[in-house]
């Protein structure tokens, strides 16, 4: 009876220590995992921002080259004419 104590007293340890290696790896992946997503995070909003820039200033620059501005000129003449 007693080496079956020592014997489940040991089994227990046992899994105890690799519950415990697990969830220590299993905590590291998370963090890698968090720090991956959140670096690609802030990549994409960069992204974003800049192909808003852009887009903004293509916009601004078609509107610039599609705009025509003409100026009309109204001349008036008098002529007279003699009536002989």
């Amino acid at each position: 009876m007693k080496q079956t104590n020592m014997y489940m007293g040991f089994l227990l340890n046992f899994y105890f220590i690799n519950f415990r290696c697990r969830i220590s790896e299993l905590e590291r992946e998370l963090e890698e995992i968090t720090r991956k997503a959140m670096t690609s995070q802030t990549r994409a909003l960069q992204t974003a921002r800049q192909m808003a820039a852009e887009a903004s200033r293509e916009d601004e620059a078609s509107m610039i080259a599609s705009t025509k501005k003409t100026r009309k000129v109204i001349m008036e003449s008098s002529s007279k004419f003699s009536s002989a």
